[in-house]
């Protein structure tokens, strides 16, 4: 083919990704069944994907990991015939490298088998109307003559493949994870030892290559490996495509005369090895195997000559051959030259390899992400960042997958601190089953958990690994991130009485969380505002109090209709006031425990309804309005989490700011759903290096909470604690959450604080100005009087 027709036809294919789009959307448009009751569901799904493993240099390769679009190939269960093709939305990545994309997709009622495609184009998914399963997938084959280059641009992503067999989609159904397989291999070559002073690499071709690549691997192709689909042989259908005596030029990915990593991205294909009789020099089929012939300068030769490499390992000595597999990195450690190659590249193609040795490191990316080298030999691990939450630290264990080649085997050691400087012997915070092997191992299964000590304290502690001279680190983190909700508590807008018409009474209270959840809620809603120890919610649409503002009342709380805002008036007088608690009551400690507060406390609960006031978490759990059971967190509870998130903002000392304060006059919506343009990240999820772009800022990833930037009611500026009160301050500058007063402050007599008790004020995430921090005791009850957002934690 031409190189013009080689353009167009891959222009052609570039146009086809927009028209195929649209027709994929048309698809889903045009279903009949839709998630309104319908027949459909919306389903969040979470696509795992091979990090990225670069050899020598270990870098982030986020180029690999990239989704441009995601399309869903449904077939029937048990006719296996195809249903219908339907487009993830809503697509977005995080993790280290943007291993992690996460999406939704609306899918059919009923039991289905689910083809997962990233970065097909929709030209060969636009034909898809009919057929079963295996004669779908075997048409979806890519076509190249040239090169597969430059994947960071659009159009030329790695097409990648997960599968989901015998799924019925339901509402309310947990996030589907999914592990998903790109279809290219990659190649890379590097001169190590004396090669790198004796060779000078100057020309790389890739000889023998394929033309064809299918996108889906053939049924008894690959096999499971600890979990993770892993390729065994090459997917071509019988149609490679094969292109025998004829190269891909890699010359100018060549740097330094040295090394080509990361650049050379090829389809499948398969090998031929000689008759173990014969030989290399009488058996001529291993010359149509896929290989490498490599130009260079050998030591002061001005000439330059060519030798051929294979995929092959032990060359000449019980050779083993290798096939090029998919999502297979396959890196040729150039390691001795002992002279000059053949005069020219057919010449060096036709005639077995001379004057060069050679180790060929091949890894399969699925089933790791992480990956040393150190000359021939190499140490993976199959996770570097294992997290739990605090509330089932104790019943967490890990299995973790090591292997390295080097002949001494690994050790592992567990340290306090990232940087490693600090041991901590095994069973005090960590559990490992075994810390060492003494020999090479092609895979040790271990068992990681939590000791006991570890319930008392949230954070991460780091285990390293090592095999010789290389090393590598496993996070382990305990994180009470993960024990929040996911979002701010709001007025649930359906499941109950409908909003328009209905009395504040017939409303009910939600917020999110499963990250399903924010689809409808997102972590940015700003939440409904309450006052310390109120089940009464209230808007922040203005910046003026009025009685409209209170948008919920319990059932249960029938004392009045109207509400005033007032202060020191002991919160349940007069009989008009919003009521909260202000700490007139003969009341200890109002941390919400059931029976704390005597006989006005029902017993068993953390609130008393029939007087509207306590824990409104717990309210909403024992009415079933969420999953699980919940409770406002302590002081403690939300000092844990802006421990955890160990990094340094730009604002404060922890916490990450995301996007521009803004003023109030954005505020908009009565019922908790106000989207904060701006806010703050916490959690172990968090790293210093990741950008806040990297993060979504309605779905949060697994670990990160994100706190809006809501503000609070309370009196006017300058006016101090007198009426009129119930402005609105601070509205997209300020994280605000209430907690419980803390259980490890108790009544102290002697105290000058009114009614003899401590009163904390919420943690208040400043993601603006000031400091982050926890307001201390307070003497005046007026603190308490304000209203603010409430995220609620997880018990159960």
């Amino acid at each position: 083919m031409t190189g013009y027709k080689m353009v167009m036809k891959w222009l052609w294919i570039a146009a086809g990704l927009f028209v195929g789009f649209a027709s994929c959307a048309k698809d889903l448009a045009e279903d009949p069944v839709r998630p309104s009751g319908n027949g459909s569901v919306v389903q969040t799904f979470t696509l795992e994907l091979p990090q990225g493993t670069v050899v020598r240099t270990r870098a982030d390769n986020v180029s690999e990991n990239y989704i441009e679009n995601i399309c869903i190939l449904v077939f029937d269960h048990a006719t296996k015939n195809f249903v219908s093709k339907i487009a993830g939305t809503g697509l977005f990545s995080s993790g280290v490298s943007g291993d992690t994309w996460s999406f939704r997709a609306e899918m059919p009622m009923g039991t289905f088998d689910f083809v997962v495609l990233a970065n097909v184009p929709f030209l060969l998914l636009d034909p898809i109307m009919s057929g079963t399963k295996d004669d779908v997938v075997r048409n979806l084959v890519m076509t190249k003559i040239g090169r597969w280059d430059n994947i960071a641009v659009a159009g030329n992503r790695i097409p990648m493949w997960g599968e989901l067999t015998n799924y019925t989609p339901v509402p309310g159904a947990p996030t589907v994870s999914l592990r998903m397989l790109r279809m290219l291999a990659k190649i890379g070559v590097s001169l190590q030892g004396n090669a790198r002073d004796d060779f000078r690499m100057t020309r790389l071709y890739y000889y023998n290559y394929n033309t064809n690549g299918y996108v889906v691997p053939q049924e008894g192709n690959y096999t499971t490996d600890y979990g993770t689909v892993v390729a065994t042989s090459p997917s071509t259908y019988g149609h490679p495509g094969k292109r025998s005596g004829m190269y891909l030029d890699y010359s100018d990915c060549i740097t330094g005369q040295r090394d080509c990593i990361d650049r050379i991205y090829v389809f499948e294909a398969d090998h031929v090895a000689p008759f173990p009789a014969v030989g290399w020099e009488t058996d001529t089929a291993w010359r149509t195997n896929p290989c490498l012939v490599i130009g260079s300068f050998y030591d002061t030769d001005t000439q330059e000559s060519f030798y051929r490499v294979d995929f092959i390992v032990n060359a000449g000595k019980g050779d083993v051959w290798y096939s090029l597999l998919r999502n297979y990195v396959y890196t040729v450690n150039i390691t001795r030259v002992d002279g000059p190659g053949y005069a020219n590249p057919d010449e060096a193609l036709h005639a077995a390899p001379m004057n060069m040795e050679t180790s060929m490191f091949v890894t399969e990316e699925s089933d790791k992400t992480g990956v040393t080298m150190d000359g021939p030999y190499m140490l993976a691990l199959s996770e570097t960042d294992l997290i739990s939450s605090r509330r089932s630290v104790l019943s967490t264990t890990f299995p973790l997958v090591v292997k390295t080649n080097y002949p001494g085997g690994w050790r592992a050691e567990i340290f306090q601190d990232a940087a490693c400087t600090q041991p901590i012997p095994n069973g005090l915070w960590l559990t490992m089953d075994r810390m060492e092997e003494n020999r090479a191992t092609s895979g040790t299964r271990l068992v990681v958990g939590f000791a006991s000590t570890a319930k008392d304290e949230v954070g991460s502690r780091y285990v390293k690994f090592t095999a010789g001279r290389m090393s590598l680190v496993v996070r382990v983190t305990n994180s009470i991130a993960l024990d929040f909700a996911r979002s701010n508590v709001v007025l649930a807008l359906s499941g109950g009485s409908p909003i328009g018409g209905a009395t504040i009474r017939n409303r009910r209270l939600t917020f999110a969380v499963t990250e399903r959840d924010n689809l409808t809620i997102p972590a940015n809603a700003q939440g409904l505002l309450f006052r310390f120890g109120s089940l009464l919610g209230m808007s922040a649409t203005t910046s003026v109090w009025t009685t409209s503002q209170v948008v919920y009342c319990n059932s249960e709380y029938t004392a009045r209709s109207s509400w005033t805002w007032t202060f020191g008036s002991g919160g349940m007088e007069p009989a008009t006031n919003v009521p909260y608690c202000n700490g007139s009551d003969a009341v200890r400690t109002d941390h919400f425990e059931a029976d704390s507060w005597g006989t006005s406390w029902p017993a068993g609960k953390r609130y008393n309804a029939t007087a509207g006031i306590g824990d409104v978490c717990a309210y909403i759990s024992d009415k079933g309005w969420v999953q699980g059971s919940w409770r406002t967190p302590t002081v403690e509870e939300l000092k844990m989490l802006w421990t955890e998130t160990g990094v340094d903002g730009t604002y404060g000392a922890r916490g990450r700011r995301y996007g521009t304060p803004y003023t109030l006059a954005a505020a908009s919506n009565g019922y908790g759903y106000q989207l904060m343009t701006c806010g703050v990240w916490a959690g172990a999820g968090m790293r210093e290096r990741d950008p806040m772009t990297s993060f979504d800022v309605e779905i949060p990833p697994k670990g990160v909470v994100f706190i809006p930037a809501g503000g609070y009611r309370g009196a006017p500026p300058g006016k101090g604690n007198n009426p009129p009160a119930g402005y609105y301050a601070l509205g997209g500058r300020n994280s605000f959450m209430w907690s419980a007063s803390s259980r490890s402050h108790t009544y102290d007599p002697s105290s000058s604080v009114r009614g003899g008790h401590l009163r904390y004020k919420a943690h208040c995430m400043n993601n603006n100005e000031g400091h982050p921090g926890f307001w201390p005791p307070d003497d005046s009850e007026y603190v308490r009087g304000d209203a603010m957002p409430i995220r609620c934690i997880r018990v159960d």
